[in-house]
């Protein structure tokens, strides 16, 4: 082969772009972590479903408006596609840009307005980040504003089920029934007997939110409630409920360790408020 067409094959080889992301890379779910200046009790959790020509994405949110989840698609060829969200009109854009981001609005009537968001989604080399440019384009006025999306931390579900408190002092009893995922957390908490501010008797407290260290408000039988979680490692979940009484606040946090065999929890409560903070180590059962 004469030396000048070698030459020309390996200019050519050189000259190859960088394979751009495409629809594996983006499929799955994320999490938003950072979203320059919004809210920071706002708790979003995408999950996508795509290929070159069609998309989906399921969208768990959590923010002033309440907890909603709702469900777009459509073929990703740039024209508007109209269809049902939650019992109201939507409609759903997308296409893939040149430089292998992706681009997707949604616009539905909702909360008596339409809510309509652009996003233009850049993936990270690594496959773990999206960088996300979001423009509201309704209600107005228009804004836009940058997000950082992650993928979730490798699956947790070892603390679901049913744990009983062990416990020697009479009269006393505690049951936690909790359910989660990666990005979720809800504790059903049945209590029996004892005391907590004038309120005797057995007791239900039912608390959920997002696993994102942001405060999530909510109402627990009949009062506010402030609810936080998020997890340090693997086998270690730390929330926390601050509750709105007649008699002044109930604030607690607790840190659950689950042990090796996922039979029992150490647990650490400190109430707070109270000076100093009341802290009491528990162990907790699962039961079968």
């Amino acid at each position: 082969m004469p030396r000048w067409l070698r030459l020309l094959l390996l200019l050519s080889l050189c000259a190859i772009p960088a394979r751009s992301a495409g629809p594996a890379d983006f499929a799955g779910t994320w999490v938003l972590r950072a979203n320059d200046g919004r809210p920071a009790d706002t708790s979003e959790v995408y999950t996508f479903e795509l290929d070159r020509t069609w998309f989906r994405v399921v969208m768990r949110i959590d923010d002033s408006l309440g907890k909603r989840t709702t469900d777009f698609s459509g073929a990703l060829d740039g024209k508007p596609h109209h269809l049902t969200v939650a019992d109201t009109p939507a409609t759903f854009t997308g296409k893939w840009e040149p430089d292998g981001s992706l681009t997707w609005e949604t616009r539905r009537e909702a909360f008596g307005m339409v809510l309509d968001n652009r996003r233009t989604m850049h993936l990270s080399p690594d496959g773990k980040t999206l960088i996300a440019r979001r423009t509201r384009i309704s209600p107005d006025p228009e804004e836009t504003w940058t997000e950082t999306w992650e993928r979730p931390a490798a699956a947790r579900s070892g603390f679901n089920g049913t744990w009983r408190l062990e416990n020697t002092e009479p009269g006393w009893g505690e049951v936690y029934t909790i359910q989660h995922d990666d990005t979720f957390l809800r504790v059903i908490q049945r209590i029996e007997g004892g005391t907590q501010q004038g309120v005797l008797g057995t007791r239900t407290l039912d608390v959920s939110g997002a696993i994102d260290g942001a405060p999530h408000r909510q109402t627990v039988q009949g009062f506010p409630c402030t609810f936080i979680a998020k997890w340090d490692g693997p086998h270690t979940l730390i929330w926390e409920t601050r509750r709105e009484l007649p008699d002044g606040f109930l604030h607690y946090r607790r840190i659950m360790r689950l042990s090796d065999d996922g039979q029992t929890i150490l647990a650490e409560r400190t109430q707070l408020g109270t000076n100093p903070p009341d802290i009491r180590r528990e162990v907790w059962r699962r039961v079968p």
